[in-house]
């Protein structure tokens, strides 16, 4: 049996009473009862279960208003009306062939089986006193876990760890309880916290390991159906809001209109692979965006009504217990109803402090005290990365050329880490916050914290990051790229290539330990990873996929000059950087590098001038900058630049002279080109494999 999630009760109680003794009476979640206490009687639904099973929690119905009671379990019984046995019982018979009982199995351990009776009664039994029939039986069922996100066993690539349905391959749900009204609280105006102004500092003297508190690292691939989802309502993806890992949350939203907004929070038990809507917030939208294991508090992101409410945040509390409640909401904007933004980062972490960017900010807001704690300006496509326990968090600075290295309950900057001037990134700490990892365009570079040293370099003929997103590490192995290659950190190599649903880095949390959340209308579920043959791949020999090697030849090429960048100064560029990564020239090698200089197609700019009506054009014929390396038709690696106008333009120039300053090739292509140590053969530089990541897990393709 696989370690997704089943239509097996399977429960944790305690083993300990023989099949001689007296049966002990054992209750689940969801189980209509009757009880006595303090000389009067009543019936509802078990709530939840305490004590190790002594305490019941029931909710009862007093004349249509929900209420709880705590009783002794010796006082309840299985009410007349609880739902009849399910299709898995079966006839066991004890050893000697003179005894037998119709039940289901509910748990087993090494040397006790736990069975459910037709009556609702549980009896603990030692299977060596069953059939051997019955002990083979035990032994196929070996392999079932009473947590179905527990096994760390990477899915079949056909998905058939999930029974094939129409909601996507997932397991179905049961449902249990009773369903909170939420109501959310007035919003709060947080004070402003200081205003980081980073520094061109060294790096860290020395930095302290920042591991991650929780450990689920036995947590595996599950999915369950949770509801029926209907046209123009969302499910949002799950989030752990248990410290093992067996507790989940996530949201149906609808948020089409003004006139139709709700939410309907629902909380996942993974032991007993079940679901139950324990909320709903009418009138307003929103989604968990994060959440803290350890105390089950989510961030959650507001939908901005049609025109009349500006989009918010707030805190929800009592995800773990099932008793969630809003504890405190913040407008984005205060007093500006009219903007909206999107919030492109969001971390709950231990403490009571919550990580988000919007408005072009950092913001770190301790809630419990309801005061920001810091902000950080950050351009359009930057987001920060913090560490996996939330001591640090890391900065880039584009102007600075660092990445600024900031303790998060804090804001003080305790160094930098210097990388050269930076546009749009994607960043991430190693599990021990030791390391960290940049990614730009094509090209991936890993720095030691404390001393700013360069690691590991990586430059791909494949696009490795976009516009922001996270870079996660797997373990201390592996990297996941934006853009879904997996790259192996020990080998310095692109071994696999995933593709994934909607934008998984944004929204998972939990994705640096290698849990992937994933929906699918109605159902959600988690994936680890990478998978057994993404982490195989990561051994295999190279040798013979290398298309290009060091001490191979290369011939050069060059066409096209231009202003600062003639025929002769190119190739010598050009034979400097083949030799610097362990190349030979060769005029009559087999791989070329063919080096261009070439005028594109002439454009024709506006610019307006500030405070006066009306643009000013100007005609610019930009210079295209080129590199390929080429076997045969193979384009192995090609690097390139085009030159262009500014946007913004200042000064006494007039456009003209301006776009004849910019007339020139970028010799930086050619003068600071950097040759990778081996280049792969065309079919192999995507990595050795590529996998389709969904509901039903992982789909080699």
């Amino acid at each position: 049996m696989s370690p997704s999630i089943c239509g097996c009760r399977l429960t944790a109680f305690l083993l300990t009473a023989l099949m001689t003794l007296t049966p002990v009476l054992a209750f689940e979640v969801g189980d209509r009862v009757t009880f006595s206490r303090a000389g009067s009687s009543g019936e509802g639904v078990v709530s939840d279960v305490r004590g190790g099973g002594k305490f019941l929690v029931i909710e009862v119905d007093n004349g249509g208003r929900k209420s709880k009671v705590v009783v002794l379990a010796s006082q309840a019984k299985a009410s007349a009306s609880a739902p009849a046995a399910d299709d898995s019982m079966r006839m066991w018979t004890d050893a000697s062939g003179s005894f037998s009982v119709k039940a289901t199995l509910v748990e087993q351990s090494a040397t006790m089986a736990t069975l459910r009776k037709e009556d609702g009664r549980v009896i603990n039994v030692p299977i060596e006193k069953l059939s051997i029939g019955d002990q083979e039986y035990l032994a196929l069922m070996d392999t079932a876990d009473p947590n179905p996100f527990a096994g760390g066993t990477s899915m079949p690539a056909t998905g058939s760890s999930f029974a094939p349905s129409s909601n996507g391959g997932a397991s179905p749900s049961r449902s249990f309880g009773g369903v909170a009204q939420l109501s959310v609280p007035q919003a709060v105006k947080l004070p402003e916290g200081k205003k980081l102004l980073l520094t061109n500092m060294s790096p860290p003297a020395s930095i302290q390991a920042d591991t991650t508190p929780y450990d689920f690292s036995a947590l595996g691939n599950a999915a369950l159906n949770v509801t029926k989802k209907e046209f123009r309502e969302d499910m949002t993806r799950p989030f752990i809001v248990g410290s093992d890992g067996s507790t989940l949350a996530c949201c149906l939203k609808s948020s089409w209109s003004n006139n139709d907004k709700f939410t309907k929070v629902f909380r996942i038990d993974g032991r007993r692979g079940s679901a139950q809507q324990v909320a709903e917030c009418t009138g307003r939208s929103f989604g968990i965006a994060s959440a803290d294991p350890g105390t089950g508090d989510a961030l959650i992101i507001f939908d901005a009504a049609q025109g009349t409410q500006s989009s918010g945040l707030g805190i929800m509390t009592g995800l773990t217990d099932g008793s969630p409640r809003i504890a405190m909401t913040w407008d984005m904007f205060p007093g500006d109803s009219n903007k909206k933004d999107y919030v492109r980062y969001r971390r709950v972490l231990p403490g009571g402090i919550a990580v988000v960017v919007y408005g072009q900010t950092i913001r770190v807001i301790n809630y419990r005290n309801r005061s920001t704690v810091w902000t950080c300006a950050q351009t359009m496509f930057n987001e920060p990365a913090v560490s996996a326990g939330g001591r640090y968090t890391a900065v880039a600075d584009t102007t600075g050329e660092q990445i600024a290295i900031v303790e998060t309950a804090t804001g003080q900057q305790i160094g930098s880490v210097p990388c050269g001037k930076i546009g749009s990134v994607s960043m991430g700490f190693s599990p021990d916050a030791k390391r960290i990892a940049l990614s730009e365009g094509n090209k991936v570079r890993v720095f030691e914290v404390a001393t700013g040293e360069v690691l590991l370099e990586h430059e791909a003929n494949v696009p490795l990051s976009k516009h922001g997103g996270q870079l996660p590490w797997y373990g201390q192995s592996f990297l996941l790229l934006p853009t879904g290659p997996v790259l192996s950190l020990k080998r310095n190599l692109i071994v696999w290539n995933y593709q994934m649903q909607g934008e998984p880095i944004e929204y998972a949390d939990r994705i640096f330990e290698g849990l992937y959340p994933v929906v699918n209308d109605g159902s959600v579920g988690i994936v680890r990873l990478p998978h057994e043959k993404a982490i195989e791949a990561a051994d295999r020999e190279v040798g013979d996929l290398a298309a290009v090697s060091q001490g191979d030849s290369i011939a050069v090429n060059v066409t096209g000059s231009g202003p600062g960048a003639t025929t002769n100064q190119i190739r010598s560029w050009i034979e400097a950087a083949i030799e610097k990564a362990g190349y030979r020239v060769a005029s009559d090698a087999p791989t070329k590098l063919n080096a261009s200089v070439t005028r594109g197609k002439t454009e024709e700019r506006s610019y307006r001038e500030f405070g006066n009506f009306g643009t000013t054009e100007v005609k610019f014929t930009p210079y295209i900058s080129k590199v390929d390396v080429v076997q045969g038709s193979d384009t192995l690696w090609t690097r390139s630049s085009r030159s262009s106008m500014p946007f913004f333009v200042r000064g006494d120039k007039t456009l003209k002279q301006i776009a004849r300053e910019n007339e020139k090739p970028n010799t930086g292509v050619f003068e600071n080109m950097e040759l990778p140590e081996q280049i792969l053969k065309l079919e192999y530089q995507k990595g050795f494999g590529n996998s389709m990541v969904s509901i039903q897990g992982i789909r080699d393709m």
